[in-house]
């Protein structure tokens, strides 16, 4: 049976559609769909989209300079970077206007050695862990903060009553709302999907927004037709 294209929906918005609450969408708030290759942004105000925008780089660039500073195969830095996430101590030098560099941080587990299961032959099979947490937060502070400077270029921050909310698969790396909230000094949180009755368990997460978005959208648009 032949079927037709009736509508479009920008990935952002539909991920937006997938966890915001009425309440979020009338207030203000900025919605970051995080994906693996690229990230979203939609931001909503008076039950109005604000402005959107779509960036070419996502949780999947956190996984390549793990696994170029460690020499080790994407499918093993993929593993760290869940198991390990983004270092509490780096956070907080975030958060302190006054705490020295990164590379001169000492984290609560600086002695923490991790052995390697993929690395190429001649390179270190054991490190420490505080190497992994510095690239891990380099590469994800960098990403947040690109979305805070166009937030801050297009005067959108001061809309953000509700805060931010974190979607998509790579948000659910640890300590990423942390990140968050000392990059953009407003509340974050995860947001996941909802909206729909008897939803599944296994569509209640965070890479699951933009889809039950989707069909969210759907069912108001046929509604309206």
């Amino acid at each position: 049976q032949q079927r037709e294209l009736e509508d479009m929906v920008f990935l952002p918005i539909a991920a937006a559609l997938g966890c915001l609450t009425p309440e979020d969408m009338e207030l203000g708030v900025a919605v970051i769909d995080m994906g693996r290759s690229t990230t979203g942004l939609a931001v909503f105000k008076d039950m109005r989209i604000l402005g959107s925008h779509c960036f070419e780089w996502g949780g999947y660039h956190i996984t390549r300079d793990v696994a170029a500073g460690l020499h080790i195969s994407f499918e093993e830095a993929d593993e760290l970077v869940l198991e390990y996430g983004i270092s509490d101590a780096f956070i907080q030098s975030e958060l302190d206007e006054d705490s020295p560099p990164i590379a001169a941080l000492a984290p609560a587990d600086k002695t923490t050695q991790i052995k390697l299961k993929t690395a190429v032959p001649g390179a270190q099979t054991i490190v420490n862990r505080a190497i992994l947490d510095e690239i891990i937060f380099e590469r994800a502070k960098e990403l947040m903060v690109k979305i805070r400077q166009f937030l801050n270029t297009k005067d959108l921050m001061r809309n953000l009553v509700r805060g931010v909310v974190l979607t998509g698969g790579s948000s659910v790396i640890k300590n990423y709302v942390a990140l968050g909230e000392a990059i953009f000094r407003t509340p974050c949180r995860v947001g996941y999907p909802g909206g729909i009755e008897g939803l599944p368990p296994l569509l209640q997460t965070p890479e699951y927004s933009a889809v039950v978005g989707l069909i969210v959208h759907g069912l108001y648009y046929r509604q309206a037709a």
